[in-house]
Order: C-alpha cells, then structure tokens, then sequence
C-alpha cells in the first residue's frame, strides 16, 4: 500500500512532539510510529533497546525501521527519537514551533518520513531507522549496527565509528541538527556526498 495521502510534516512533527520521549522513556513515541508508519503502507520493525541500570527504568523502549516488504533498501534514513530532559511541551505561534525535540529530532524524523515517501513514490528502495538512546550513550544505534539492512552502519555512532576507521558507509542520510563535531565542522549543519557513476 503507497497510495496514501501526502504528509504534512508540520502536523506530523507536532504530534510527535506532543509524546514525551526523554531518554529511557521511547516507548510511546516508538508505538505511536509503529502504528503512524505501518498505516501508510510501511513495513515496520520494532527492536528492543535495552535499558541501563543506571537508569533506574524498566520500561520498554525499541528502535523502529520501517522499509519495503522484501527489499534490501539503497538509502536509509536515519535519526534519534529521544530527547534531551526535561520534557517541554510543544506550542506554537504563527511563525515557530517550540518545545522539546521540534529540532532535535522529531522535527527531523518528519521530514525524514515525508522525503522517504517521496523517493517510494517514484520507485527507489528507502527505509528509515530511528533509534532510542541518542541522547545519553547511543544504545539504539548500538543495537542496530548489529543487524544493519544492507548498507552497512547507518546510525551517528556506527557512521562515526566507520569514519575513524577508515570505512565508507554509504546510503545513509543522517538527521542531527547539532554540528558534526566529531568531523571537525562547528556551528552549521554538514552533508557530505559521493556521487558514483558506471564506467
């Protein structure tokens, strides 16, 4: 099913928004996203994240993908569904949107899910990863990096790692409004591309 409706990404990153999701507290926002996702026709994957003793919370939480029945995506999109605490609530006014996470990352997952779908529209093969634990010590995109679709690690901590050690991961855009510090780049956001073409 992909004959769905266009998303609006500003109403879709508000009701995100309006799910407190700090660290170790992802599972609603992950149930909301499963349901939102697999209702457009997205086949969706829910993984657990273990929970760190340190946080004192034996709540679920997961990561979610959602991609094609059966296919090995080229791209994945890719972003954290935590935030940092304490929750604020969203608003608005006729200009902005504020609260917790309308930048850091829910902002980013809708626009994420609105490019995603467009590319399906057209015939390209694209997934999405969004992971819990960003925030604090990147335990979704650990999990992750253990089952990766097809195109390698594809979360801020496994493109990283991949970088300092000299491997190319491709095919992974990768939401995160801060600077890529850990690249060397401060105060805007980065994109580096690689554009191959057949001999």
């Amino acid at each position: 099913m992909t004959d769905v409706p266009p998303l609006n990404p500003v109403r879709f990153t508000r009701e995100l928004c309006e799910i407190e999701s700090t660290t170790y507290n992802e599972g609603a926002v992950g149930d909301f996203l499963e349901n939102f996702l697999a209702g457009r026709g997205w086949t969706v994957e829910k993984t657990p994240v273990p929970q760190p003793i340190e946080s004192e919370n034996t709540s679920a939480r997961w990561n979610i993908y959602a991609g094609s029945e059966g296919q090995t995506p080229d791209l994945v999109f890719s972003t954290h569904m935590d935030t940092v605490p304490p929750y604020i609530p969203f608003s608005e006014d006729t200009e902005f949107m504020y609260g917790r996470g309308v930048s850091d990352a829910k902002g980013i997952i809708a626009a994420q899910v609105a490019a995603a779908e467009a590319l399906r529209a057209e015939g390209f093969r694209v997934g999405m990863l969004f992971v819990s634990g960003e925030e604090r010590d990147s335990a979704g995109a650990k999990v992750a990096n253990l089952t990766p679709k097809g195109i390698g690690h594809y979360t801020e901590a496994g493109f990283i790692a991949a970088m300092r050690t000299g491997r190319r991961p491709d095919g992974s855009p990768i939401g995160a409004p801060m600077p890529w510090k850990n690249m060397g780049a401060t105060g805007r956001s980065r994109m580096v591309s690689l554009a191959t073409a057949p001999a």
